[in-house]
């Protein structure tokens, strides 16, 4: 039902449902029991993202594949979402499914400016996931020939 809601991004109606639920369990509890952040993660739905942080979400929650918000947004090329969870102290080298992180998953996207800045933001170059490919060869077979420059240009080998 909740994940419903997100879908059709509303907002008001998942506070009522969330309010209504929240006599037996906490919103944080909630949100880990149905992977909520990251459901709003995927859909770049930025007012749920917010108001279920504000309300006492985890923003590093995992799912059953072990992908936080961050990797679902990244996945999904969420800009905003990107920007407000990393923001929130999202862990940008939380390895996920297959080892992936963030900068792996955003390379292969070929989003240039959010490489640049999940690089400032501390994101490790040079970590492989579990089939050894890294931010590097992910832009590398993702097509992005100005995400592989710039990788190559920040030190990537």
């Amino acid at each position: 039902m909740y994940h419903d809601v997100i879908d059709i991004n509303q907002i008001e109606i998942l506070k009522i449902l969330l309010n209504h639920d929240k006599h037996s369990q906490t919103i944080r509890d909630i949100c880990k029991k149905n992977g909520l952040v990251i459901k709003a993660s995927e859909n770049n739905n930025i007012s749920i993202i917010k108001y279920l942080i504000e309300e006492g979400a985890n923003v590093n929650e995992t799912d059953g594949d072990n992908n936080t918000a961050l990797y679902a947004a990244c996945k999904n090329s969420s800009r905003e979402a990107i920007y407000y969870l990393v923001e929130c102290g999202a862990d940008i080298n939380y390895k996920c499914k297959n080892n992936t992180n963030a900068l792996i998953m955003i390379s292969y996207q070929g989003l240039l400016d959010i490489t640049n800045y999940l690089l400032e933001k501390g994101a490790f170059i040079s970590e492989k996931n579990s089939l050894g490919n890294d931010a590097l060869i992910a832009a590398a077979k993702g097509g992005h020939l100005d995400v592989v420059k710039y990788l190559v240009y920040k030190g990537a080998f």
